[in-house]
């Protein structure tokens, strides 16, 4: 039976786990079967190495993750929009991360920014705009940085 009373709760049931588990409803609906997109999430980082371990950890947990090496290889920086969440390194040749996260959230003010370095960075950070939610070492590792972005979605979300 498909009343939309029963169609209703189970949407609401559908979107209710999706944000437990750090997803948003896609709103497109493929005939009967609604879709769970998983997070969209984007790497600006200079280091191809590393780039490709997390892009590899994100695939294996769900992850949909674009990685670039610079903000120039990115094109223009609007098409951050298309993301849930960036990943930035502190350290990307003559801008800083914080220099790089108040340039973007002047485009994209609601954008939630985790800033990722290899160094304790944690003076500099004290300085960041509200757009960066979290800093993360990177000895901290790949899932640490893949779930600190996932709970910055979560907590945009809500």
């Amino acid at each position: 039976m498909n009343s939309p009373i029963a169609r209703e709760a189970f949407e609401r049931k559908l979107d209710e786990r999706a944000r437990a588990d750090g997803r948003k409803l896609d709103v497109r609906a493929r005939g009967r079967h609604d879709v769970i997109r998983s997070p969209k999430m984007v790497l600006i980082d200079d280091d191809p190495s590393y780039t490709a371990i997390i892009a590899r950890c994100a695939e294996r947990e769900g992850i949909e993750l674009d990685t670039f090496n610079s903000l120039s290889e990115l094109g223009f920086v609007s098409l951050l929009r298309n993301y849930d969440v960036a990943i930035i390194d502190y350290d990307l040749g003559t801008l800083n991360g914080v220099e790089i996260a108040e340039y973007m959230s002047s485009l994209l003010d609601d954008m939630p920014m985790v800033l990722i370095s290899a160094s304790d960075r944690s003076d500099e950070i004290s300085e960041a705009p509200c757009c960066v939610r979290a800093f993360i070492n990177k000895s901290a590792g790949f899932n640490k940085i893949l779930e600190t972005a996932r709970l910055c979605i979560t907590a945009k979300a809500s």
